[in-house]
């Protein structure tokens, strides 16, 4: 994997398709959790998956706040996935 040179945000989505950078940018994190994770599941889990696990926790995060930041909608999304892929292990060991 690279080492970033450039950080940009795209605030208003004009730059950059979100969508695709998105799935590209989960594409990767998958490879990596598939090494570090060497288990069923992690090879189960999809990008749409994750996807769909980032969709939830934004929509969890605009219930639960009338503002939402990043940083709060960074924080759903992780502890849903979390708790996606450590059920979906438990389940495996059953």
């Amino acid at each position: 994997m690279h080492k970033a040179t450039v950080i940009t945000f795209d605030a208003d989505g004009t730059l950059w398709d979100f969508r695709l950078v998105m799935r590209r940018a989960l594409s990767h994190v998958l490879v990596a959790l598939r090494q570090a994770v060497p288990v069923p599941a992690a090879h189960a889990l999809t990008v749409d998956d994750m996807v769909g696990i980032r969709n939830d926790a934004a929509q969890a995060s605009h219930l639960r706040c009338s503002r939402v930041t990043f940083r709060v909608q960074r924080q759903d999304s992780h502890g849903n996935g979390v708790s996606t892929f450590t059920g979906a292990l438990r389940r495996q060991g059953e």
